[in-house]
This record gives C-alpha cells, sequence and structure tokens, in this order.
C-alpha cells in the first residue's frame, strides 16, 4: 500500500500507471534487475563511502569493486553488457570521479533524507539527495545511458523541484543551486556481432537554479498523481512504450494493456 509519494513514483505514475500498481498498490517486485540499474546503485553507494570515510582513490575503487560484486548478483537482464565488461567501466569511472569531481564540492551530507508533509490526508514525500554542500547546493548523481546529461530534460525536472521545495521546507530559504553529476558513455557497433557497445566516457556537471513557480508546478503534479491513485485509476503505458521492452509485470503476464 502506499504511504508516501517520491519523484520516482510521481514519474513512474504519469509514464505507467499499471507499474506503480504492481509494485506501490500489489507489492510485486518487478523480476527484472537490469545490469545498468545495479551499476549506477554501485557507484552511489561506493561514492557515499568515498565522502564518508574520505577514501583514497584506491580504496574508493576497492569500494566499488565490492559493492559491484554483491549488486551484479542480483542481474538478470544483461541486454549486451557483461559483469566484467562494466566493472572494467566502473573503475575508469572511480578514477574520473576522484581526479576532475572529487574535492570540487565542499560535501557535509550525503544521502540526505527529505520528508515533506502535505498536510493531513495527503501523502507525505519522500526523497533523498544524493549530497548536500555546506553552501546549500544540492548534488544529484546520474549514471545511466539515456538521460541527456542537461539539466533541462524532463527527467530530471520533478526531481529539481522537489529537493528544491524539500531543502526551503526544512531550511526556510532555497537552496543555492542542483547540481547533476552525469556519467557520459560513448556508444559504437561492434563489427563481428552487430550490437552496440557502450564505453564510459567522462563525466557532464550541470548546474542549475530552481524557480519558485517550477516548485509549484510540481506541487500540482503531486496533487494530480495522488487523486489519481486515489481514484484507482492506472493507466497503462503508451503503445510502443520502450518502457514495456523486457518489463517483468508484462513477463509474467501480470500486465495487459487496457485491462
Amino acid at each position: 500500500m502506499i504511504e508516501h509519494l517520491s519523484p520516482s513514483t510521481a514519474q513512474s505514475y504519469r509514464t505507467c500507471g499499471k507499474r506503480v500498481y504492481f509494485e506501490k498498490i500489489l507489492g510485486i517486485d518487478n523480476p527484472t534487475k537490469y545490469a545498468m540499474t545495479s551499476y549506477g546503485s554501485a557507484m552511489h553507494r561506493a561514492i557515499e563511502r568515498l565522502y564518508k570515510e574520505n577514501l583514497s582513490k584506491k580504496d574508493f575503487c576497492d569500494a566499488f569493486i565490492q559493492e559491484w560484486e554483491v549488486l551484479s548478483a542480483e542481474v538478470n537482464n544483461w541486454k549486451n553488457d557483461s559483469k566484467e565488461y562494466l566493472l572494467q567501466e566502473g573503475l575508469k569511472a572511480c578514477e574520473d570521479f576522484y581526479n576532475e569531481v572529487y574535492g570540487k564540492y565542499d560535501i557535509e551530507l550525503t544521502e540526505q533524507k527529505f520528508n515533506i508533509n502535505r498536510g493531513e490526508g495527503s501523502f507525505p514525500i519522500l526523497c533523498f539527495a544524493d549530497a548536500i554542500t555546506k553552501d546549500g547546493i544540492i548534488i544529484d548523481y546520474k549514471f545511466g545511458r539515456g538521460l541527456s546529461g542537461t539539466a533541462d530534460s524532463k527527467s530530471y525536472a520533478c526531481n529539481m523541484a522537489t529537493y528544491a521545495w524539500a531543502y526551503k521546507e526544512e531550511n526556510g530559504k532555497m537552496p543555492t543551486k542542483i547540481v547533476f553529476i552525469k556519467e557520459k558513455w560513448s556508444k559504437r557497433k561492434d563489427r563481428e556481432t552487430g550490437k552496440y557497445i557502450f564505453s564510459h566516457a567522462g563525466f557532464v556537471i550541470d548546474e542549475k537554479d530552481v524557480t519558485e513557480k517550477e516548485i509549484e508546478f510540481y506541487k500540482n503534479v503531486y496533487d494530480n498523481v495522488e487523486a489519481g491513485i486515489q481514484a484507482g485509476v492506472f493507466l497503462p503505458a503508451q503503445d510502443d512504450s520502450f518502457l514495456c521492452q523486457s518489463c517483468g509485470y508484462r513477463t509474467m503476464g501480470l500486465c495487459e494493456r487496457g485491462v
């Protein structure tokens, strides 16, 4: 049963309400565990340890290896990747992060939990900021391949507005800015297999201010998402949506369009 909303739940509901229904209402976990999702989680955990434990570069790389060893064991959808290849690319990413990003920001908090109280009878909003600096910059890490790397991307907008809203609720003022640190990936086609191979290609650091107008817009989004959930409206993804490709709920035969 849904007890709170989050940026990911709000975005999921807007793109595929069926996913929210199976995952949040019925409590059925999606059995599809993607390699890149686990890779991103391993990077997040290693970076959190980097800042909390003030690790050396070698220890940071070792932390990623440890986290990847655990999370990769859960993967059942590798696509064109392999455990060894993503380990190799992850170590490149660790090197670049340590050399180019670590030390750039004066991190005060990691995995900062925000809980926005929206009033009696409404779901609170729960979200976690990857890091917050001493001067009020909120940092979010992105390791997926499908995001553009620009703060204007719709994939980032809900996160940005929610973090800014939560920060303001807690501190009485807007954050200094929101910073997205995104891993870049280069793509090439393998001559022998014809499959695309993705390689780590550095990081994009993208900064943006969030306005009161944007926060108000997403307050309305959360209101509409809650109204739909309360009314029991869970629309499936649009026809031919990439969200349905390899979707675990469809693979299990649970989800049928229009049902």
